[in-house]
């Protein structure tokens, strides 16, 4: 699987960074490193930059973005401060579902941004009061 071009916006980059590494819009409007595990992003940076130039960054779509680990495929995705992919865990906040999956650190994968919220550690599809998922249809949800 490789990428799928959804909406993508440009923003000048804060510092020098690698292709496919989740960033956030800092104070000054500009494209940084999260600087913290498991945050909201606001997108992805589809190519290299150095400090002051313009940044492709997708926001939603499929995309490929470099593992800080292992990340099964399926598995929720969030980011480390450093804008890697990794599994998700309690706390973080799910930017999307991995297509594509790894074993090791510094493998591209593929994507699905999604900003799906806080990660639970739980199926939150089986959580309703009427014990269905997505394709529960009824209006007393």
């Amino acid at each position: 699987m490789g990428e799928i071009r959804g909406f993508q916006y440009t923003l000048v980059a804060a510092s020098e960074m690698d292709r496919y590494t989740g960033v956030v819009i800092d104070s000054e409007g500009k494209a940084s490193l999260p600087g913290a595990d498991g945050v909201a992003i606001a997108g992805v940076l589809q190519h290299d930059v150095i400090s002051g130039e313009p940044g492709a960054i997708r926001q939603s779509g499929i995309t490929f973005m470099t593992t800080a680990g292992s990340v099964p495929v399926g598995s929720k995705v969030a980011v480390t401060a450093e804008g890697k992919a990794k599994a998700a865990e309690n706390g973080d906040f799910i930017i999307g579902i991995a297509i594509t999956g790894a074993s090791a650190a510094g493998v591209r994968i593929s994507v699905l941004l999604s900003n799906e919220g806080v990660y639970t550690g739980t199926d939150n599809d089986d959580n309703d009061e009427n014990g269905g998922g997505d394709d529960d249809t009824s209006e007393d949800n």
